[in-house]
């Protein structure tokens, strides 16, 4: 069972669905909990691989998230659930509640956040980290996607070194094949001339996500035929379309929104840019090093776990809009330079960033652990 407490746009959702999907191809019976929201279609879509999908707003009142409980035990006792996975700290809370007394069934669940840079008020703070708290000193495995979420979140909660395992991030291959015709078609969209070198950022627009100061980095860079595209929504998009206005570059910025075929839009830009302030390890970063983009990112604990600065890709400091605009340009002026960073980086993930093994990876520790 997988249940998640949140359907936004987010990258904990993708991976709920295509862990999901991958626990399925394994041969296991799956049903997926999930509340409303703009992802929820994406969710539902997992039906045509026999995945029995839920979708119920627990989060509307006290009184639902009781019900989600009794609901996710009565599916316990009636499909003999051996396993319950659960993503996002208030997920977290439902299930340890829900598994009470049924000593069998084994609850994991994977960390995509690093507590200690979570945004909003202190009294916000204070209820994910309660939440998070009393759900993990019970749960039975945590899973983490980087070996920075998992020292943080064993500071954090003083969990032994036992419980606690990284997986890096994964991705699904096959959701990553597109085709030249459709490549060629939709840079045509984007830029009629072909003249310009596409840059693209494909992260939700919070200022976290460090848009703004590659947003500033094109000011350094603004005589060079580029574009950047950002491609997702968020809640401080209005600050950087301004941003942009007020800086002059709104010319060289694509705001193309959230788009459904995040691959496409990848194998058609020239560069993938990642310049977050933190992040517990970005699966967009992943998908573009799989896509034989060269990559440049932020410098962060996470980040630097996957990317070799100058062997896979090219790491920035953060909140530096020159560096960026530095690393542009050393891509820009060699070929040879970016191909082989490109090259560096897809054998990288193709070798460690598998969604197929990363749930062959949690079977078997689960597996131990029976």
């Amino acid at each position: 069972m997988q249940v998640i407490d949140t359907s936004t746009l987010g990258g904990a959702e993708k991976h709920t669905r295509l862990i999901t999907k991958q626990f399925k191809k394994l041969g296991y019976e799956v049903i997926l909990i999930f509340p409303p929201g703009p992802y929820a279609p994406e969710f539902h879509s997992l039906s045509q691989y026999g995945i029995q999908c839920i979708e119920f707003d627990f989060r509307k009142s006290f009184f639902a998230l009781i019900r989600m409980i009794v609901i996710i035990r009565r599916l316990i006792r009636k499909h003999n659930v051996k396993y319950i996975h659960s993503h996002q700290h208030l997920a977290d809370l439902i299930a340890t509640i829900a598994v009470f007394g049924y000593s069998e069934v084994i609850h994991f669940s994977t960390i995509h956040l690093v507590l200690k840079d979570l945004k909003g008020s202190i009294f916000r703070k204070l209820k994910i980290f309660l939440f998070a708290f009393i759900s993990l000193q019970r749960i039975n495995f945590v899973f983490t996607v980087s070996n920075d979420v998992k020292k943080t979140t064993e500071r954090y909660f003083h969990l032994r070194r036992t419980k606690v395992h990284t997986i890096l991030n994964s991705i699904d291959f096959d959701e990553l094949i597109t085709s030249k015709n459709e490549i060629d078609t939709l840079r045509k969209q984007i830029d009629p001339t072909a003249q310009k070198k596409l840059l693209l950022c494909a992260s939700v627009l919070l200022r976290h996500k460090g848009q703004e100061y590659l947003i500033e980095s094109l000011k350094c860079i603004y005589n060079h035929n580029i574009l950047l595209i950002l491609l997702s929504d968020g809640c401080d998009k209005s600050y950087f379309c301004n941003l942009a206005e007020e800086l002059g570059v709104s010319n060289k910025v694509l705001f193309a929104g959230y788009q459904k075929n995040v691959a496409l839009w990848m194998s058609a830009c020239d560069i993938y840019i990642h310049p977050s302030l933190f992040d517990p390890l970005p699966r967009s970063l992943l998908e573009a090093m799989f896509l034989g983009r060269p990559v440049i990112a932020s410098n962060i604990n996470s980040i630097s776990e996957v990317i070799k600065h100058n062997y896979s890709g090219l790491l920035v400091e953060p909140r530096s809009p020159q560096s960026i605009a530095d690393a542009i340009i050393k891509l820009l002026n060699s070929n040879s330079f970016s191909e082989q960073l490109s090259k560096n980086a897809q054998e990288f993930v193709k070798k460690n960033c598998s969604m197929e093994s990363m749930a062959k990876k949690m079977i078997s520790i689960l597996s131990q652990g029976s």
